[in-house]
């Protein structure tokens, strides 16, 4: 259906999954990507953030689900280690608080690199 750019063929076989795994347009997703030549600071970092991002959810009660970190499917790219952590909640604004709040404050360490994508296109 897409490669014959037909969109409600598209749009009706897409929408009732995403509806089902709560992804984009029904909720709002974050994909957080961090980066590091060294694979053991990638993944201590990637587990250092995700653990304040959980205790920012349990602090606020918030209903986000949060998925990781965990490799991403991409796991070493130019020669960088990768781990993601996802992250689905029902409303924007509710996302955005809980990501500033930790983003915020968090201590990244040389040489790590990370980023927050909201709505992603890819999750590679």
């Amino acid at each position: 259906a897409a490669a014959r750019h037909d969109y409600q063929r598209f749009a009706a076989q897409e929408l009732p999954t995403r509806a089902q795994f709560r992804y984009p347009p029904y909720e709002t997703m974050a994909r957080l990507i961090v980066r590091s030549p060294s694979e053991t600071e990638a993944e201590a970092f990637a587990e250092q953030i995700t653990a304040g991002l959980r205790s920012a959810v349990e602090e606020c009660q918030a209903d986000v689900r949060i998925l990781g970190p965990a490799p991403a499917p991409l796991a070493k790219l130019h020669g960088k280690f990768r781990f993601h952590t996802l992250l689905q909640a029902p409303q924007p604004e509710l996302l955005r608080r809980i990501l500033r709040q930790v983003t915020d404050t968090a201590k990244t360490p040389e040489p790590v690199q990370w980023v927050v994508d909201v709505d992603p296109i890819n999750l590679l």
